[in-house]
């Protein structure tokens, strides 16, 4: 679980990243900076464990990040 108390990021930010998570492609944006890298980097870990991640940011108050990785017996 990551949170943060920065500025937060507008609702079609969220929207864009949640509906990036949830698809099987790259994510692509037009800086190629380090907000591309770092959701590509999260997203192979979320396939290479088969974990879940939500993400919930509200601007103004913060933002946060819950991955869930399954257990193995």
């Amino acid at each position: 679980r990551i949170i943060d108390t920065g500025t937060g990021l507008p609702e079609k930010i969220v929207n864009e990243i949640n509906e990036y998570l949830a698809s099987q492609s790259i994510y692509t944006n037009k800086r190629g900076d380090a907000i591309t890298i770092g959701l590509n980097l999260m997203k192979r870990v979320i396939i290479i464990h088969n974990a879940n991640v939500r993400y919930k940011s509200e601007k103004g108050i913060g933002t946060e990040v819950i991955f869930t990785f399954p257990l193995k017996g």
